[in-house]
């Protein structure tokens, strides 16, 4: 065993200096005089929900003796599981280090690759360096373990570049604590317990899956291959649910589209159908692929690119503005000894993680999308060369596919194999034999009425939304109207105008309003008399305004009304096809 443990260095703390240093840094002066400006943190307007408060749900509706209520027997995602008592559950702050290149004051200094450190990490275990083999890593800040141990460094001959730093222990609870929230012995919900807990199922098993965006998917299955190129996986959440006097793990599936892992040319052939690209082409993609990331046949695939936008031809590429060094063809071909054979393809500008200002060009030929990259773009597809059927979609499952999904993935996990370490060192035990089913009954809809006291109906409930189709149940009275048409007026205008009036009194009493007084106006539509007429209306108080305006006077028009009359502006009506009249303003 080629490891080595060392006791860390005491660290002197001085908050005060600190947070001294932190004010001074605010109200320094920038070099040209002007004083830095202070950030002042945004707060939330929905007051924050104390820590260890737990939302009650409503309780379940008195059973109906007036409407029937049918009964049925389903089938729930909530597996019963048990865990030992009573056990400690410690976590420690931590951290993967590297060895600076050249020897300073600070030679090491912290990783920031999540996989580099979950690599690191599991080497470590394999080779059995750490304290404990009942510890799991959260492949960031935290180690968890069912054991304690001191802050130590460890290191290993297999990579003397990187060491786990074990800093100090930062919080220890118990599995008592989730007891006795489920016995009711005390209403703190065990939030931390929960969550450590919850990490531990999935390191338990990060044999079998991938994590992404806290979702598992199992590596070993075959996707299911979508119109344009793209990969479905199936995956699953999961979750500790915490009832009266029981434990429950509830498994949820979920299918997500991905980008494939392919060479870029590759991707971009299933995805247009051509490598022959159009400047429209390179649009598209350049939506389609921003911020995904690339890797390179140069670095065998190891160095990692963000796609950034597209830029020029290879050849009007220079590695320096004077042009002294060579362009990207020249490079590729005498750097790294590759021709490349579609020098008429633009280049990829891209960029390190943490670098957006220092861009590099990289040639779609030698470039390959990375794994397990989310798929979450929204693609118009009448610019492409794909017709609606062919974009990317998300299959819906059935209830019998979900009920099978969500069994397979349960079973797979195999909680309860004695080979899991893991869950063996807490004493977890589930039952995944068969989902739990539970006795339901299904509410029969509510009986909603609206609409005024002279016209009742009934809401249409619809998906669980109430469509109350715009029927107020107490609508606001329009007692005094006034409808004004601007511009020439004929006998056509006033059959046309006539027929607008009756279907809009027809419309109050479908909605139960009284029949308003009605006065009507016919003017030219010059500024003087626009500026009279709403003079009048100020002087006359209608509850509603309909203005009808046959030339382009709406600015005129909302300006007297809104700005010089005070008046509000309620909505804006306007007819396409055959239009009673070009614009329909109505003012209240």
């Amino acid at each position: 065993m080629a490891c080595a443990l060392s006791t860390p260095p005491l660290l002197s703390n001085n908050n005060n200096s600190t947070e001294r240093q932190r004010d001074d840094d605010v109200t320094s002066d920038r070099p040209n005089g002007k004083q830095q400006r202070r950030f002042i943190p945004v707060t939330s307007a929905i007051p924050d929900i104390p820590h260890g408060f737990v939302l009650s749900l409503p309780p379940r509706p008195e059973q109906s003796g007036i409407i029937k209520e049918s009964e049925q027997m389903i089938y729930v995602n909530h597996f019963s599981c048990q865990l030992k008592q009573n056990l400690n559950l410690y976590q420690y702050d931590v951290c993967v280090e590297q060895a600076n290149r050249k020897p300073q004051n600070d030679q090491w200094h912290e990783v920031k690759g999540r996989e580099k450190c979950k690599t690191f990490f599991y080497l470590l275990l394999n080779e059995k360096c750490l304290p404990s083999t009942n510890v799991w890593y959260d492949e960031g800040k935290c180690l968890y373990s069912t054991e304690r141990f001191e802050p130590v460094i460890i290191t290993t001959k297999q990579n003397v570049q990187l060491r786990f730093n074990i800093k100090a222990q930062s919080g220890m609870w118990n599995t008592q604590d989730i007891y006795d929230y489920i016995n009711g012995r005390t209403s703190q919900y065990p939030f931390d317990a929960v969550r450590i807990i919850e990490t531990l199922l999935k390191k338990s098993i990060h044999h079998l899956i991938h994590v992404e965006h806290n979702t598992c998917y199992f590596t070993n299955q075959k996707p299911s291959i979508l119109d344009g190129g793209f990969e479905e996986y199936r995956g699953f959440v999961q979750m500790l649910n915490l009832a009266k006097e029981r434990i429950s793990l509830i498994l949820q599936t979920k299918l997500t589209t991905f980008y494939p892992t392919v060479d870029m040319l590759e991707f971009i052939e299933n995805y247009l159908g051509t490598i022959t690209l159009r400047p429209s082409d390179y649009k598209q993609l350049a939506n389609v692929l921003d911020g995904v990331k690339v890797s390179t046949i140069q670095s065998n695939h190891t160095q990692i690119y963000w796609i950034k936008r597209f830029g020029d031809v290879p050849g009007n590429i220079y590695l320096d503005d004077d042009l002294t060094r060579p362009n990207v063809t020249q490079y590729y071909a005498e750097e790294k000894g590759i021709k490349l054979k579609y020098p008429q393809l633009k280049c990829l500008e891209v960029y390190f993680l943490n670098e957006y200002t220092n861009p590099k060009f990289l040639p779609l030929e030698v470039c390959r999308l990375t794994p397990w990259q989310i798929y979450d773009h929204e693609v118009d597809s009448k610019q492409r060369r794909m017709t609606e059927a062919q974009r990317p979609k998300k299959s819906i499952p059935n209830p019998e596919e979900r009920y099978k999904a969500i069994m397979s993935s349960l079973q797979t996990c195999n909680y309860n194999n004695k080979q899991n370490n893991l869950c063996q060192a807490i004493g977890f035990q589930i039952n995944d034999q068969e989902m739990p089913k539970v006795k339901t009954r299904i509410l029969p809809k509510p009986q909603i009425t609206n609409g005024s006291q002279q016209r009742r109906e009934q809401a249409e409930i619809r998906f669980g939304n109430i469509q109350l189709n715009g029927h107020l149940f107490q609508p606001k009275p329009i007692i005094k109207l006034s409808l004004v048409h601007f511009g020439q007026f004929n006998d056509a205008k006033k059959n046309l105008l006539t027929n607008f009036t009756n279907s809009f009194f027809g419309i109050l009493k479908k909605f139960g309003m009284p029949h308003p007084q009605l006065k009507i106006w016919k003017l030219d539509d010059t500024q003087n008399e626009i500026e009279e007429f709403f003079v009048e209306q100020k002087r006359l108080n209608p509850d509603v305004i309909i203005c009808v305006l046959e030339s382009d006077i709406k600015a005129s028009v909302k300006y007297c009304a809104t700005v010089t009359h005070v008046l509000n502006e309620d909505f804006l009506i306007k007819f396409t096809g055959e239009q009673i009249f070009p614009l329909v303003f109505i003012c209240t």
